[in-house]
C-alpha cells in the first residue's frame, strides 16, 4: 500500500489545529503599503459567534467551523464559549460546542445540549483478560458486546438517568446545517445527549429544531427546555470477539440541503496503518417528510473506470438533493510506461447508492489534473444538482514551505459527460494566483475560495505580508523542485502575498464574458475590511480569512447572495471592538444596487396632446441576485409621465452581476409648463432607487433644426401592450402583431427587434419581422410574436427595438398567462383495491399525463385532450397504507406543469355504511 492519504494531505491539518491561536504564517519582505481606493461590491458583515441576543461584541470565546444554511438564514458553528443560557456550564476553555446563530430570529442556540444526568459509573477492579488467538473481526452494525476487557464483574440493569436538560459532558464539533436550518449534524463525544449513545468515542448525531414541523423553530416545552430531538446516525466499527473494541473515528458530516442524506469520512485503524473511507446514510424515507431514524450506513463506491484500487477517501460531500457524492481519494492506476501501477490523488462523484463513478479533477483541456501522487487534489465540493464541481489542486512537494494551489470548477452535462474545466483562481488581469478551499452556491452559479494574492478582488489590498497557504509539516521545505504535469509550475511572482482573503465569482458572468470576449470583471471581495482605507474604497481583512489551511471552505447560500467564513481579522464589522484575539465567525451579505443611466431623464419640449417615450438603464452594481418587486411613478405632476413597458419586473426575472433592464417612460402633456416627478424602482427589501423625470409641454413645434428641417424620426408602435390573454399551457394559440410607424420627418432604421428578458424568451417569441429596411416618414412595419406559455402563471416581457431615433431603445409590453391546471378524484375517499378516476382541465394539450400516489399505480396511458382535459384511473394496490395522501397529475415532459388532489386512502369495512351492530 502508498504513504497514507491522510499522511501527504491531512499531515498539515493535524500541526495546524495544534498551532490553532498561533501565528502559522510566514513573514515575507515588507513592500509599498496598500493600493489605490477601489470600490468593493455592496453588502453587509455580521459576527455570528455571538451570544444569544446580540448582533455586535464578540464572544468570549472563538468560533469557528462555520457552515452556513442554503436559505442563508442560520449559520451552525462550533465554539468553547457559553453563547445561550444553557444551565450547569462547565467553563472548561478546551470545551467545544455545537451552536446555530439563527439570523432571521436574531438568536444563538446551543445545539449539542445535554438531555440528562449519566451517573458515574461504578469503579471495578481490574482483571487480565485471557490470552487468545481470536483472528481480528471488524464488525459494522449496532448488535455488538462492549468492550469488557478492562472490567471485572458487571452489574444487572440499566443505570437510572437523572432527564432535564443540561450541559453536555463532552466535547462536539463540525456541524454541517440543512437548507432551511432545521437539522444540524455534528461529531459528539457527550455521552448525555442521546441514551443511545453511552460511549466518550466520536459518533455522529442529528438534532431536529422542529420537531413538530411547525416551521417555528427552537420553541420551549412547558418546562421551558429547548424541544429538540436527536437521531443518532453513526455505529462503531469493532473489532475482535471477546473482548471487543472500536477501531475507527468519524469526522467531516455533511448533511444535503433537502436532509435526504448525510455523508462523513469513517477513518479505521488496522494494525500499524489507518484508512479512510466515506460513508452515507438515507435520512428521509419520504419526500419532503421528516427525518427518519437513519437507515444503516453504507460505503460510498469510489472506484471510477480505469482505476485498479481505491486506497483511501476523504472529505466527502452531497449535492443539495442528495443523489450525488463527491470525495478526494488516493487510488492505483495502471502505468502507460509499463505493465504494473502507480498511485494518482483523484476527485471523483458518485451517485449515491449505486457504482456509477467518474473522475471530475479534470485540467482545461479536459484531461486529468493529477497523473501521479505527487500532484494532490483535494476540497472537493458539490453544486445542488451535482452538475458543477470545485476543487483544488497543487503540486505536494516544491521548494521551500509556501503553497501554491489552484482552484478548478468543472461542468458536466446530465449523462456525466465534461462539458469544460476553468481554473477560477486568478487574478484581475487574468493571471493565475494561489486559490484554495473552494465552495459552491447550490445553484452552480458562485464560487468562494480562499487566496493570499495581491490584486484579486475589488477592493484594497492589505500590505505584502504572511500567508495563511503554507505547508506546516516543515518535512516539505528544502524540498526539489517538481516539474509537473497538470497542474501550473511555480512561479516566484505567487510567492509575493498578503493576508487571505475570501473572494467570490460569478462563473456565470465570467463564462458570458469570456465568450463575448469582454474583459475579466475583477473578483468580489467578501472579507471585507472598515475604517482604514476612506470612503470611497473598502479594505481587505486585517488577518487571514480563513486562519489556515485545514480549517472549513466558506460557505454560500443557495444563490450566493451571502457566504460565511472563519476569519481572525479584527475589522470585518463596522463599530466594533475586536479584542477577543481569537477567531471568529462571520457572515457577507452582498446587497447589490442599481445605478440608472440616464438621471435625470429629460423629455425637452413636447407639444401639448403629443407623447415622447424614452428608456432608462439600470445597471446591476455588485454581484448576487437582484430582484425588482415594482416600478412606479410618484410626484405632483405624475400623471404627465407614464410608465411603460419594462424589463425588470415579471416571473424569473433576476439580474445578475454585470447585468441591465430596462424602464420605459412616456412624457404626454396635457398642457404647457415644466412638469417632473419621481420613478420609482423598488426591491423586494423595500429599498428603492429614484430618477427624476422632466419635460416641459409647449403650444408650439420647436424650432426646426437648420441642417434637418423636416425634424428627427419619431418611433411609434402598438399595440402598447401585446396582450395573449389566458391559454392552455405549452399550448401555441395564433400569433400577434405589433405595428411600428415612423412619426417624424425623416427616415428611421430598426437594427434588431428582441424579446427582453432572456427569460421572456421561453414563452414568447419573434415569428416573423418586415422592419429590415428603413422606414420613410408616415413608413410602417411589423412585428409578429408567437405565445406559448410554459409555466400556469402570469407572464410579462418586452420586444426591445435598437433603432436610430430619440429615446431609443424603445420597448412593447408582452403579457400572457398559462391557464392554472386542476384535478378532481371519484371517488376521494376509497379503500385499497379500488380504482379511483382521475379528471383534469387545464393541462398541456396533446402531451402524455403521469398521476401518481403513493400506493396505486396508473391503469394505462393518458393523452391530454384539445381542450386541456384528461380522464384516467388509479389502481390502489390492495397493500397501500391507510391515510390521505397526494395525487399528483402532471404532464410527462413539463413538471412543472401539474395539479395535486388529496386522496383518502381507508381501511376497508365488512358492514354496510348503515348498519349498526349493538351489543
Amino acid at each position: 500500500m502508498p504513504k497514507s492519504f491522510r499522511t501527504s494531505r491531512t499531515l498539515a491539518v493535524t500541526v495546524a489545529v495544534s498551532l490553532l491561536g498561533v501565528s502559522t504564517t510566514v513573514l515575507l519582505a515588507a513592500a509599498g503599503g496598500p493600493s489605490a481606493k477601489a470600490a468593493a461590491a455592496p453588502g453587509a458583515t455580521v459576527r455570528a459567534s455571538v451570544p444569544d441576543e446580540q448582533n455586535g461584541p464578540e464572544s468570549d470565546g472563538r468560533g469557528y467551523q462555520q457552515e452556513l444554511s442554503a436559505d442563508g438564514t442560520a449559520v451552525a458553528f462550533t465554539s468553547r464559549a457559553q453563547l445561550d443560557n444553557l444551565r450547569n456550564w462547565v467553563g472548561d476553555a478546551t470545551f467545544q460546542a455545537v451552536y446555530v446563530r439563527d439570523l432571521a430570529r436574531n438568536r444563538t442556540v446551543m445545539i449539542s445540549r445535554g438531555q440528562f444526568v449519566r451517573p458515574a459509573p461504578p469503579s471495578y477492579p481490574p482483571i487480565t483478560p485471557p490470552p487468545t488467538t481470536t483472528t481480528a473481526v471488524i464488525k459494522y452494525g449496532a448488535d455488538r458486546p462492549l468492550d469488557l476487557s478492562a472490567r471485572g464483574a458487571q452489574p444487572t440493569g440499566e443505570p437510572e438517568l437523572d432527564f432535564g436538560e443540561t450541559a453536555p459532558d463532552g466535547a462536539s464539533y463540525q456541524p454541517t446545517i440543512s437548507a432551511d436550518g432545521r437539522y444540524v449534524a455534528f461529531v459528539t463525544e457527550a455521552t448525555n445527549i442521546l441514551e443511545a449513545d453511552d460511549d466518550e468515542d466520536h459518533d455522529i448525531l442529528i438534532c431536529d429544531r422542529d420537531p413538530d414541523g411547525d416551521g417555528d423553530f427552537d420553541e420551549n416545552k412547558d418546562d421551558g427546555e429547548r424541544d429538540y430531538r436527536y437521531l443518532k446516525v453513526t455505529e462503531p466499527v469493532l473489532t475482535g470477539v471477546e473482548f471487543p473494541t472500536r477501531i475507527d473515528e468519524v469526522s467531516k458530516p455533511r448533511i444535503s440541503d433537502d436532509a435526504s442524506r448525510i455523508v462523513w469520512q469513517d477513518e479505521v485503524y488496522t494494525g500499524d496503518s489507518t484508512s479512510s473511507r466515506a460513508k452515507t446514510a438515507v435520512l428521509r424515507t419520504v419526500p419532503g417528510g421528516p427525518v427518519t431514524e437513519p437507515a444503516e450506513a453504507q460505503l460510498v463506491d469510489g472506484l471510477f473506470p480505469g482505476a485498479r484500487r481505491l486506497y483511501e477517501q476523504i472529505d466527502p460531500d452531497v449535492s443539495g438533493d442528495g443523489r450525488y457524492i463527491v470525495f478526494a481519494g488516493l487510488y492505483s492506476v495502471p502505468d502507460p510506461e509499463s505493465d504494473g501501477s502507480h498511485d494518482v490523488y483523484a476527485i471523483v462523484r458518485n451517485e449515491a447508492g449505486t457504482r456509477t463513478n467518474v473522475r471530475v479533477d479534470l485540467d482545461v483541456d479536459l484531461s486529468p489534473v493529477s497523473e501521479n501522487h505527487d500532484v494532490l487534489t483535494s476540497h472537493p465540493a458539490i453544486s445542488g444538482d451535482g452538475t458543477e464541481l470545485a476543487f483544488t489542486a497543487e503540486a505536494v512537494n516544491f521548494e521551500g514551505p509556501l503553497r501554491q494551489p489552484n482552484v478548478y470548477v468543472v461542468r458536466l452535462d446530465g449523462r456525466a459527460a465534461p462539458v469544460d474545466s476553468v481554473i477560477v483562481s486568478r487574478d484581475n488581469t487574468g493571471a493565475l494566483m494561489n486559490g484554495s478551499s473552494p465552495a459552491l452556491s447550490a445553484d452552480g452559479r458562485f464560487v468562494a475560495f480562499v487566496t493570499d494574492a495581491l490584486g484579486a478582488h475589488d477592493g484594497v489590498d492589505a500590505a505584502e505580508t504572511r500567508s495563511c497557504l503554507r505547508w506546516n509539516n516543515t518535512t516539505y521545505a528544502g524540498a526539489p523542485m517538481l516539474d509537473l504535469a497538470g497542474v501550473p509550475p511555480h512561479e516566484d511572482a505567487r510567492d509575493i502575498r498578503t493576508t487571505c482573503q475570501v473572494v467570490v465569482r460569478d462563473l456565470a458572468t465570467d463564462r458570458e464574458r469570456l465568450q463575448a470576449e469582454q474583459k475579466r470583471l475583477p473578483g468580489t471581495l467578501a472579507s471585507n475590511g472598515v475604517g482604514e482605507c476612506g470612503e470611497s474604497g473598502s479594505c481587505a481583512g486585517n488577518d487571514d480569512s480563513t486562519p489556515f489551511s485545514g480549517v472549513p471552505s466558506p460557505s454560500l447560500s443557495l444563490d450566493g447572495s451571502a457566504v460565511a467564513f472563519d476569519s481572525n481579522a479584527t475589522n470585518l464589522v463596522p463599530d466594533e471592538t475586536d479584542d477577543n484575539e481569537a477567531t471568529d465567525v462571520f457572515v457577507r451579505t452582498f446587497r447589490p444596487e442599481l445605478r440608472a443611466d440616464p438621471d435625470p431623464l429629460d423629455f425637452g419640449d413636447v407639444i401639448v396632446d403629443e407623447t415622447f417615450a424614452q428608456t432608462v438603464r439600470f445597471d446591476h452594481v455588485g454581484i448576487g441576485p437582484l430582484v425588482v418587486d415594482s416600478v412606479q411613478i410618484t410626484g405632483d405632476d405624475a400623471a404627465s409621465f407614464v410608465l411603460g413597458a419594462t424589463t425588470c419586473v415579471g416571473e424569473g426575472i433576476v439580474l445578475q452581476q454585470a447585468g441591465s433592464c430596462l424602464v420605459s417612460v412616456e412624457f404626454a402633456p396635457t398642457e404647457e409648463g415644466e412638469r417632473s416627478a419621481v420613478l420609482h424602482v423598488v426591491l423586494p427589501d423595500e429599498r428603492e432607487f429614484t430618477v427624476d423625470l422632466r419635460g416641459t409641454g409647449t403650444l408650439e413645434p420647436t424650432t426646426p433644426d437648420p441642417d434637418d428641417p423636416s425634424g428627427p424620426a419619431r418611433f411609434a408602435a402598438g399595440p402598447d401592450p401585446l396582450d395573449f390573454g389566458e391559454r392552455l399551457p405549452l399550448s401555441t394559440g395564433p400569433r400577434s402583431t405589433v405595428t411600428v410607424v415612423n412619426r417624424g420627418g425623416s427616415p428611421m432604421t430598426v437594427g434588431t427587434v428582441t424579446v427582453e428578458p432572456p427569460v421572456a424568451r421561453a414563452h414568447f417569441t419573434v415569428a416573423a419581422n418586415t422592419c429590415t429596411a428603413p422606414l420613410p416618414a408616415g413608413g410602417s412595419c411589423t412585428v409578429s410574436v408567437a405565445f406559448s406559455p410554459q409555466q400556469t402563471t402570469d407572464l410579462t416581457g418586452a420586444l426591445q427595438f435598437m433603432d436610430d431615433t430619440p429615446g431609443a431603445p424603445h420597448l412593447v409590453g408582452l403579457r400572457g398567462s398559462g391557464t392554472e391546471p386542476a384535478i378532481e378524484l371519484s371517488p376521494a375517499v376509497s379503500p385499497p383495491g379500488r380504482v379511483i378516476t382521475v379528471t383534469g382541465t387545464g393541462f398541456a394539450p396533446g402531451h402524455r399525463m403521469v398521476t401518481t400516489v403513493p400506493g396505486a399505480v396508473q391503469t394505462g396511458p393518458v393523452t391530454v385532450a384539445a381542450d386541456g382535459t384528461f380522464r384516467g384511473g388509479l389502481l390502489i394496490l390492495s397493500k397501500a397504507t391507510i391515510g390521505s395522501f397526494p395525487v399528483i397529475a402532471k404532464v410527462a415532459d413539463a413538471v412543472t406543469v401539474n395539479a395535486q388532489k388529496q386522496l383518502l386512502i381507508v381501511t376497508p369495512t365488512v358492514s354496510p355504511a348503515d348498519f349498526v351492530v349493538r351489543g
